[in-house]
């Protein structure tokens, strides 16, 4: 005569499969993987500098749109290539040059 607690086992090990071990893991990886890993990607970020970074190694696909200010760009770095057509204001005009005696173009 088998007690209650080996029935209980008995009806445990049937109803425990192969695909329920796997469903549960998926499903607590992606339900805390999620939770865990997001502040460690923070944490890197934040730990990471320029000095750290090789030159010509990011790209602009690399960085996300409204994540570098001002104060991320070192003076002097940026040319007028680096800028869209069009995004840098006109200068002002500068005086009139003389003219060429010999009359033509040049």
């Amino acid at each position: 005569m088998r007690t209650r607690q080996a029935n209980r086992v008995t009806t445990l090990r049937r109803s425990v499969t192969f695909a329920n071990v796997v469903a549960a893991i998926c499903l607590f990886v992606v339900l805390g993987g999620s939770s865990v890993a997001q502040p460690g990607v923070r944490a890197a970020a934040s730990l990471i500098t320029g000095n750290q970074i090789k030159d010509n190694t990011v790209t602009g696909r690399d960085v996300r749109n409204s994540s570098l200010t001002g104060r991320d760009v070192r003076n002097g770095t940026l040319m007028a290539g680096d800028f869209s057509p069009g995004q840098l204001p006109a200068g002002t005009t500068g005086a009139q040059g003389r003219r060429w005696a010999g009359g033509g173009e040049g």
